[in-house]
């Protein structure tokens, strides 16, 4: 349906092929909304670890290993996140090959800003370096992930992740500020 191609967007953005711009107004706003919700709960920083390390297994791959990527980002992801991958995943291994992507991701900051019964939402900020075909030299992006963790027992469940700074209509905005995908 026409949610795919919002997921297949987020992929694309993911995949370091389309550029996401990111003021460094929104990096401070961010920074001052985080430093209000601090706590020292125990189960907000597993959630909050949940999220980062599947925040960094979403922006480490490389067309080398498509395969190793996917597995990857399908592990501890709840059913419908499982089946987005499984939806996109022709097209952006095609692309990751066709463009020889890798990424390297890091964490920049992290911090959980809501919660309910268990299910919180992590933003991650992070700092993604990936090279392609187009650009061999390493480039390095400001990216802000909203992950979606619900506690399943013992373990973390991702049920949901995308890019902060999507505007709110749901599409994702190009540099050029054009409407890439509607939904």
């Amino acid at each position: 349906g026409p949610g795919i191609w919002k997921w297949i967007a987020i992929g694309l953005l993911a995949l370091g092929i389309i550029g996401a711009p990111l003021g460094v107004w929104q990096y401070q706003k961010l920074s001052n909304t985080l430093a209000t919700v601090r706590s020292a709960d125990a189960e907000r920083t597993a959630a909050i670890d949940a999220a980062s390390a599947y925040a960094m297994k979403s922006l480490t791959y490389s067309y080398e290993d498509p395969d190793g990527f996917f597995k990857a980002v399908k592990e501890n992801a709840a059913e419908p996140l499982k089946n987005k991958y499984n939806d996109a995943e022709k097209l952006l291994k095609a692309i990751m090959l066709q463009a020889q992507v890798t990424s390297k991701g890091e964490i920049i900051a992290s911090d959980a800003v809501a919660q309910q019964n268990g299910i919180y939402q992590v933003i991650v900020t992070t700092r993604q370096t990936t090279r392609n075909v187009q650009n061999p030299e390493p480039r390095a992006t400001t990216l802000v992930l909203q992950i979606t963790v619900k506690k399943d027992g013992d373990a973390w469940q991702v049920t949901d992740i995308g890019p902060k700074n999507a505007s709110s209509t749901g599409t994702i905005m190009h540099p050029g500020d054009q409407k890439l995908m509607p939904e």
